[in-house]
């Protein structure tokens, strides 16, 4: 799991430490790894039918890593209890975050140009 350096941008596939600057980086990782863990609980309900329990679970993985997977979770427990102007909140930052993430992909690109 590539972790981004907080001090100088390197991207970390592995280890602890930053390679190129030595920052600790092993608290990072312990938080994407309890989101993915919440992300994981949160699709269990979502199967077993119960919404309250996996919105719960989503709203903790999306409070540690804001991610697509746990907004779209977080959508399907709305819809599945009915709760639609939660769960349109819930799409709407879904969209916002794709968005970003498409806006830095462009950046990227541009910066690879240069």
């Amino acid at each position: 799991m590539e972790i981004t350096c907080p001090a100088c941008k390197k991207a970390n596939q592995t280890g602890d430490k930053c390679l190129r600057c030595g920052c600790d980086l092993s608290i990072l990782r312990q938080i994407r790894e309890a989101a993915t863990y919440e992300l994981g609980r949160a699709a269990r309900q979502l199967r077993n039918n119960n919404g309250q329990v996996a919105l719960e679970h989503a709203k903790r993985s999306w409070s540690l890593k804001n991610s697509a997977s746990a907004a779209r979770t977080a959508f399907m427990a709305c819809l599945l209890m009915e709760k639609f102007d939660e769960a349109t909140q819930w799409y709407a930052r879904l969209l916002k975050l794709k968005h970003l993430l498409t806006d830095l992909g462009q950046l990227q690109k541009i910066r690879e140009r240069y």
